[in-house]
């Protein structure tokens, strides 16, 4: 199912395993974008099941901030820096909840795919996970996961559930 929607990235991804990078004693660094929406909650959960079966793995919530290209990419933009925040202060909540202490980023980019998928690179990071819904209306759209299982330089992990409503 997920070569159909993805193409051949899908695959590619779904038999990488967890041999990556030589990676053979678990995950290093996960990264989580962070949003407020409830699949946003749900993927700290997967992320808090993975870290606990890798020892000292780093887990990471980034808040993408799009900056319009009308405006510098580090203007002051008071509203969306303080929403930024209280995303990730929510995001922390729930995972210490869960034993996990994440730490926190605001990506300021201008294309929220470009942005993620440099930070990925540059940060050396394992694992990304999505939260999403089956649904493109209230969830990431198929070219948005598509683009990033292509342009992504490390494992991704898509969680939803199917038919969730």
């Amino acid at each position: 199912m997920l070569s159909k929607i993805f193409g051949a990235a899908a695959n590619k991804q779904k038999s990488a395993g967890t041999t990556t990078k030589g990676l053979t004693h678990g995950w290093r660094r996960i990264v989580l974008p962070a949003s407020e929406a409830p699949f946003s909650m749900r993927s700290i959960h997967t992320a808090t099941r993975i870290a606990s079966s890798s020892p000292g793995c780093e887990v990471t919530l980034v808040y993408i901030l799009e900056i319009p290209r009308s405006y510098s990419l580090y203007a002051n933009m008071p509203d969306e820096e303080a929403h930024a925040q209280i995303v990730l202060a929510n995001g922390v909540e729930e995972a210490r909840r869960l034993g996990l202490d994440p730490a926190t980023e605001v990506l300021r980019v201008r294309e929220s795919i470009e942005g993620l998928t440099k930070y990925v690179e540059q940060q050396s990071v394992d694992l990304l996970i999505l939260g999403s819904r089956p649904d493109e209306v209230r969830g990431l759209s198929h070219e948005f996961a598509a683009e990033i299982f292509r342009r992504s330089t490390c494992e991704v992990i898509l969680d939803y559930i199917a038919n969730e409503q």
